[in-house]
């Protein structure tokens, strides 16, 4: 599959809120990387927050002890949030093999876990708290290589604006989802319309309205008054 279908198919995932994590994740893997972690820093509690990693590879306990303590000194961490907004952090160009042998975080949780290398970057929210995500590379294989760091560089715009996207689309999808359950018990016939009046979204109570009214009708896909 080429770049730009990996790319639009993972816009389509964020825009629909289906299965986007899936599809963040085999697009994460063209990359070099076998998992991700993304998530917003809780100051007031000095752990992560919203946190959201690979699916289906039984990562909840790990990421549990990870935010229970791990990541309070996970020197990656300091590096990506130090580097800026937007900007590709290879941990193997900041910490020696030195560091890591004597390195609490890496001997006792992410070596064990059979990770070892990661590509970060920060990237920028609505309220300035900026979203951290980890490319994270087992510990079988070498580090990233300079192609990895250079392909991983040309879509990080992407990963981040759909990233964005599909958090916008979470909270648009739990917003109709209570307006639905809403109008349905108070049995409301809702509509929505554009500027041509032509019908982008109608509840149940409307399609029914417009089957068995006489006064309103679909007519090529916009909203009719017919006459008495």
């Amino acid at each position: 599959m080429s770049s730009d279908h990996r790319i639009g198919d993972l816009y389509e995932s964020a825009m629909r809120h289906e299965f986007f994590l899936e599809t963040f994740q085999r697009t994460i893997q063209t990359l070099g990387a076998d998992c991700f972690h993304m998530y917003t820093w809780d100051e007031s509690r000095n752990m992560p927050a919203l946190s959201s990693y690979t699916p289906g590879m039984n990562l909840d306990a790990l990421i549990g002890i990870y935010e229970q303590y791990y990541a309070a000194i996970d020197p990656r961490r300091a590096l990506v949030d130090a580097a800026g907004t937007g900007q590709l952090v290879l941990c193997q160009e900041h910490l020696s093999d030195q560091y890591v042998s004597r390195s609490e975080f890496f001997q006792d949780f992410q070596i064990p876990a059979g990770i070892r290398y990661l590509m970060g970057v920060k990237f920028a929210t609505p309220d300035n708290k900026g979203l951290l995500l980890g490319l994270l590379r087992s510990s079988d294989r070498k580090e990233y290589s300079s192609a990895d760091k250079e392909n991983a560089k040309s879509i990080l715009h992407h990963l981040g604006r759909s990233i964005s996207l599909w958090h916008e689309s979470k909270h648009l999808h739990r917003n109709a989802a209570i307006g639905n359950e809403l109008t349905a018990n108070m049995g409301l016939a809702l509509f929505a319309l554009n500027r041509e009046r032509k019908i982008v979204y109608a509840n149940e109570y409307a399609e029914n309205l417009i089957k068995n009214s006489a006064e309103l009708k679909s007519v090529g896909g916009h909203l009719v008054a017919v006459d008495a």
